[in-house]
């Protein structure tokens, strides 16, 4: 598959002054168009399957010309996709996420639902064992990878791949269970820890019995009459992807909105954008902020 370049070619009507406070208040960055973990009820509207990309050589450009104004964003490098589903030629996420901390500073949140193929790749980092040797050493080969989504769906596959880097580093008695956090069903809010996890932030772990309200939270066509009071998006900003740019408004999930959020196409003509916003104490205030605009 090769990249369509539609985004190499919507930034050209846009004058460097505009560039620079699109990136400065980028809420993320999608690197692929589409996701080949087909979760049936994304949050965030995920295309069924890789559709595009946008060429790491132009990354390479973007993250160059505007490391500082990306720094300031912190955004992540996904959204409506899967991370390690980037692939252009030999290079893949990793290289991607080491180039974006080289040139702005900053080591972007990554969640991943472990996609086939990957998953000793990523096992191996969340357990701190896969380390650069004495030469390779410096601070933008890390551990990144800050969530795992495990469901009833990977757990298997992921599972099998764990117990034999564990066989393999002399752990055999670990088990994958003991390396998640797992959420109480009747007290949400409580996350009790097993084994230790220092080596991410934190470590998810979906069963049956809470996959469908704590990862879904109710939104999309399936849940359309009953949606959840809130969406997953918890910031407001600009979004990059490998077709367009656009700006991302969290809002509350309705009807017309039922996956709370509104994506907005930035037109170089009428420019206007977001500014960037996290979410805080107040999911209320928060949706507030998205009702700014920068001209």
């Amino acid at each position: 598959m090769e990249s369509s370049r539609r985004l190499e070619e919507r930034l050209k009507h846009f004058n460097e002054e505009q560039l620079k406070l699109i990136f400065r208040n980028a809420a993320a960055i999608q690197l692929t168009d589409g996701c080949n973990s087909c979760c049936p009820d994304c949050g965030l509207g995920a295309k069924n399957g890789v559709r595009d990309f946008i060429r790491f050589d132009f990354l390479k450009t973007l993250f160059s010309d505007y490391g500082s104004e990306l720094e300031k964003s912190e955004c992540p490098l996904y959204y409506a996709s899967e991370p390690f589903d980037y692939q252009d030629g030999s290079k893949g996420y990793q290289d991607v996420h080491n180039l974006f901390i080289k040139c702005t500073g900053y080591s972007p949140f990554v969640s991943t639902s472990l996609p086939k193929g990957h998953e000793e790749e990523i096992l191996r980092f969340v357990l701190g064992y896969n380390r650069p040797n004495e030469q390779e050493k410096n601070r933008f080969f890390t551990r990144f990878i800050g969530r795992l989504s495990l469901t009833t769906a990977n757990y298997e596959r992921v599972n099998e791949v764990f117990q034999r880097i564990a066989s393999e580093l002399g752990c055999e008695d670990k088990t994958l269970d003991e390396w998640v956090v797992r959420y109480n069903k009747d007290r949400k809010d409580e996350i009790k820890r097993y084994g230790c996890t220092d080596s991410i932030e934190i470590f998810d772990f979906y069963n049956e019995d809470t996959c469908g309200e704590l990862h879904s939270k109710r939104l999309g066509e399936r849940h359309k009459d009953n949606l959840g009071k809130n969406g997953i998006i918890c910031k407001h900003g600009t979004l990059i992807t490998p077709e367009n740019v656009y700006n991302l408004q969290a809002v509350r999930p309705s009807r017309k909105h039922l996956l709370g959020q509104i994506l907005t196409p930035i037109d170089p003509e009428h420019f206007e954008i977001i500014p960037s916003a996290k979410l805080g104490r107040s999911y209320s205030l928060f949706l507030l902020k998205g009702r700014k605009r920068l001209k």
